[in-house]
């Protein structure tokens, strides 16, 4: 160290000795501390400093503006209508309770009456009459039709035109048929061209259901008068065993 008074220096080492790297190394770092400039914060109540150079209002960086921010967090997203997902719930249930073999503990349980009642509406009837099990196809179909106007409402206001709609109908209706078919083709020899799944049964109306649907008003009452006479004649000239 060297002493000038009341000032005292730091001496370099000797040239050669193990620390003078050392000591380079410590000066540099000090001296990069010594280059920076601390500003202190200003206070509160402190003036601002109107004698340097002011940025105008227009060159002023901008802060984003929260409206944007605030529109994003309370727009609502597309509700879904809970009656339709719950009914939807309720039909996948009655068709998946199948694998419980409601039947099998029924023959297990002879004098359970429960059991002879679950397996009787989890089974289907030859003809006459009528179970829960019957309904599942029934309700899927309800489903579809009261599912399709918001489908359709859904398409136009994405800007889909009405040959839009149908092209997407039409493929749909044949994909469902053909998955229908497929399954009642699993582990059989050949191909069974039977339209009894539901699937099926689904696909051969969705392409007349969203024509009735695009079509004007007045063709929905026809459609549904000439589907219900329909319906009588086949059983008129096909009775019932």
């Amino acid at each position: 160290m060297a002493r000038f008074g009341d000032l005292v220096l730091p001496t370099a080492p000797a040239e050669g000795s193990p620390s003078s790297l050392d000591w380079l190394r410590s000066r540099r770092l000090r001296a990069r501390f010594e280059l920076v400039e601390i500003t202190p914060l200003p206070r509160e109540d402190a003036q601002p400093d109107r004698t340097g150079p002011q940025m105008s209002s227009a060159s002023a960086p901008v802060p984003e503006s929260t409206s944007t921010q605030a529109d994003v967090l309370t727009t609502p997203s597309p509700t879904r209508l809970v009656s339709i997902d719950v009914f939807r719930g309720w039909v996948m249930f009655m068709m998946l309770a199948h694998v419980l073999a409601f039947c099998r503990i029924a023959k297990a349980k002879p004098d359970g009456g429960v059991w002879e009642l679950l397996c009787h509406h989890w089974s289907h009837v030859p003809w006459r009459g009528l179970t829960l099990h019957d309904l599942i196809q029934p309700g899927f179909s309800f489903l579809v039709g009261t599912a399709l106007a918001f489908s359709i409402a859904g398409r136009r206001r994405r800007g889909q035109s009405d040959w839009g709609l149908i092209g997407h109908a039409a493929w749909r209706s044949v994909v469902l048929v053909l998955l229908g078919v497929f399954l009642r083709s699993l582990g059989r020899d050949e191909t069974n061209w039977t339209f009894e799944d539901t699937l099926s049964q689904i696909g051969l109306g969705y392409l007349p259901l969203v024509l009735i649907a695009l079509a004007p008003g007045w063709v929905t009452p026809v459609a549904i008068g000439v589907i219900l006479v329909g319906y009588w004649f086949a059983f008129a000239i096909h009775p019932l065993p």
